[in-house]
């Protein structure tokens, strides 16, 4: 889905009344205010079947280089390591 998006933008916060919240808030009328906060990776192209084939054997390393980014940019945001990617339509994919 993300393949051959010229940049993909990641939400990290919301913006509203001159503070910056990590989450959204439950208040719908605080919600109403906010302005997302994105920050932009360059994209990938789409590498075709053979090489998300490897990728699934291989793993992440096999991966483009901007994919491989955007997955190590998940990892660093979140603080956690990321142990699956989904890399086709169906689930064992």
């Amino acid at each position: 889905i993300l393949s051959d998006l010229p940049t993909v933008k990641v939400c990290t916060g919301y913006r509203a009344r001159g503070r910056t919240l990590r989450v959204p808030p439950a208040d719908m009328a605080l919600f109403a205010e906010c302005e997302p906060q994105y920050v932009e990776l360059d994209g990938w192209e789409e590498p075709g079947q053979e090489t998300w084939r490897r990728a699934a054997r291989e793993g992440l390393d096999a991966l483009p280089a901007n994919c491989r980014r955007y997955v190590e940019f998940v990892e660093e945001e979140l603080g956690v390591p990321v142990k699956f990617v989904g890399v086709g339509p169906g689930r064992s994919e």
